[in-house]
């Protein structure tokens, strides 16, 4: 009894450390070919951690839009990492290959004890946490309307952009409220900006237009 007691409270532990809004716990491992695989390598990505198998009706289910998103975004910067919690290498591998599922594996055989789906409390499938561009989880529990989140997170701009946007309209803003942003003295917000300003502007030209910026600030 004790022994499950510790189990369980490990899996809450992990799941409060999987929350919306906090950094996806990273990991270091390999996938089903060999090569290395990890949450961190994705930072730049909004990526969806996918934890499925074969066997899971549910997750079969889900999959023509787990693929049809990835077929719409991969191109913008959409990128999977499949926690596969099979024990049968070659089905897995003929499955993967007959559905065409082109993005990275983790695959350790183990079944419902697969390590990352151990060390994170994954009691359900599918499960997906939908991860932004600084590997802040976004969604969980993320089939219902993936489409429509992956755009949604696709289309905020990463943190330098926020701040060069910023920078870029700082006729709308004063030097003071952009020093704060920037959490830097009101000297070296004056010199950047000057520096840098024209080349912002240049460089982000169809944000300013778009008015995407108000969106990101």
């Amino acid at each position: 009894f004790a022994g499950v007691a510790e189990n369980r409270l490990k899996s809450m532990k992990a799941q409060e450390n999987m929350a919306v809004g906090k950094q996806f716990p990273d990991f270091t491992e390999t996938d089903l070919d060999g090569k290395p695989l990890s949450v961190s390598a994705y930072k730049g990505k909004v990526l969806l951690i996918d934890f499925w198998a074969t066997w899971c009706g549910p997750c079969i289910g889900e999959l023509p839009n787990v693929l049809a998103a990835y077929e719409k975004h991969h191109p913008k910067g959409f990128e999977i990492v499949g926690i596969s919690l099979d024990s049968d290498k070659d089905k897995l591998t003929k499955f993967i290959a007959d559905r065409k599922m082109t993005w990275p594996q983790y695959f350790d055989g183990a079944g419902r004890d697969a390590a990352p789906g151990k060390t994170f409390g994954i009691r359900h499938w599918p499960s997906m946490w939908l991860l932004d561009r600084n590997g802040v989880v976004r969604y969980i529990s993320a089939g219902a309307e993936l489409e429509e989140k992956i755009a949604q997170v696709l289309a905020e701009l990463p943190e330098n952009q926020r701040t060069a946007l910023l920078l870029c309209r700082q006729d709308e803003l004063s030097y003071e409220e952009i020093a704060d942003v920037l959490d830097c003295s009101l000297s070296a917000t004056k010199s950047l900006i000057h520096r840098g300003r024209e080349t912002l502007k240049q460089r982000l030209k169809p944000y300013l237009h778009s008015g995407a910026w108000r969106d990101s600030k």
